[in-house]
């Protein structure tokens, strides 16, 4: 859902909810557990996909 303000400017309110910022947060964690070679690329689309799913 977006809203654009009387700026112009489009704001997204998903990651306004708590929710959305704690999903937004554990993908950027995953995604830096796989650019550090951590984890498959099989292991991070499994996660992302029940990451995406909360």
């Amino acid at each position: 859902m977006t809203h654009r303000t009387k700026w112009g400017k489009h704001w997204d309110f998903r990651f306004c909810h708590p929710k959305y910022r704690h999903q937004k947060q554990a993908l950027e964690a995953l995604a830096k557990r796989y650019a550090k070679g951590e984890i498959t690329k099989e292991e991070f689309e499994k996660m992302k996909e029940d990451i995406s799913k909360e």
